[in-house]
């Protein structure tokens, strides 16, 4: 399996009810030259690993993802509409958007990037036990999927909710490796589920998948955590085991590196590791305001109120429909009463 994440940037060509018309187009890098060809047809399909395109000719050609520079196609007005909505912080009203996209369109390739932006709604709403039936879904249809960094774990203890451990409790039971990491990284903190979770997280960890098998590892850091007994060596060692993963897959990892260096007493480490999840955009929109939240109030604790400061108004500004945004608002009074 490769690293490769191969995210392609689809844009707006023309805006239809979805039917193929042969308009699309396809960019994409020729070999060395640095240069850019085109190619002008119907994309048949789209995985994580390839695109398959008919050109207006007649002619199919595979494109691997990591040659694929850009794809134009068409889009219903309800797609769009949902993804300018989910842009603006609207992700209730773009979630309605979204469904009708998906029911109008044909494409299944098209279904599946829909089903992505309906996920990301779901994270972006809390709602990690819709978003994970909806990730084995879009797993299902394509199982070497681009959007592997949309799987909903349990990274942080203030997450918890009944709806995600009872969803969790069925996960675990499922064949499919990925429905076991996320129903084990709910029910790792469950007390009579604790012991079953660890011990499938441990088998995860050696799984022929290696997103599975490092994500199941770095789940397993939260015990170590939790028995307050970090290592002075082993927030290097999960740093190099972060760094071995593809970008978009490491938001996690670093949201525990950042409490393993809290625990050490690297209070600046810990802040920088914190804040690696809004600088990257990481696409949990909850776990990035907590990771931004905790930088700020370590920055705090060490005297540095002006910089504490500073994160809470970004926090009420890019996250202020979480509950991490009511708390950045009263830390931030504390911080400059003179100002209220």
């Amino acid at each position: 399996m490769s690293w490769c994440r191969g995210i392609l940037a689809v844009a707006v060509a023309s805006v239809c009810n979805g039917g193929v018309h042969g308009d699309d187009r396809l960019f994409f890098e020729l070999d060395d030259s640095g240069g850019r060809g085109t190619v002008t047809g119907t994309i048949i399909n789209v995985t994580g690993n390839k695109v398959v395109f008919r050109t207006g000719t007649g002619v199919i050609r595979d494109f691997s993802t990591a040659e694929v520079l850009e794809i134009e196609t068409s889009q219903t007005d309800a797609q769009r509409n949902g993804k300018k909505l989910f842009r603006e912080g609207k992700s209730a009203e773009a979630m309605i958007e979204l469904a009708n996209a998906i029911g109008q369109e044909q494409r299944g390739w098209m279904r599946r990037e829909i089903l992505t932006d309906m996920i990301r709604c779901s994270i972006r709403l809390g709602n990690y036990a819709q978003a994970g039936t909806r990730f084995l879904l879009l797993l299902q249809s394509d199982p070497d999927t681009s959007h592997f960094d949309l799987i909903p774990l349990q990274w942080s203890s203030f997450d918890r909710n009944l709806a995600w451990a009872n969803e969790a409790e069925r996960w675990i039971e499922m064949p499919q490796p990925s429905a076991q990491l996320m129903g084990a990284s709910v029910l790792l903190e469950e007390s009579a589920s604790a012991a079953n979770a660890e011990r499938l997280l441990e088998k995860l960890a050696t799984n022929s998948d290696r997103r599975v098998a490092y994500l199941a590892q770095m789940q397993l850091w939260r015990l170590r955590l939790k028995s307050g007994d970090v290592t002075t060596s082993e927030p290097q060692r999960w740093q190099s085991r972060i760094d071995e993963l593809p970008e978009e897959l490491r938001y996690g990892g670093y949201f525990l590196l950042a409490q393993a260096y809290l625990q050490r007493g690297a209070q600046n480490s810990a802040v920088a590791a914190f804040l690696w999840l809004p600088m990257t955009d990481a696409p949990d929109h909850r776990l990035s305001a907590r990771a931004l939240l905790e930088a700020a109030e370590t920055l705090a604790s060490i005297g540095q109120s002006d910089k504490a400061s500073q994160l809470y108004q970004e926090l009420l500004k890019r996250y202020g429909d979480t509950t991490m945004a009511q708390d950045a608002q009263i830390l931030l009074e504390r911080l400059t009463p003179e100002s209220h």
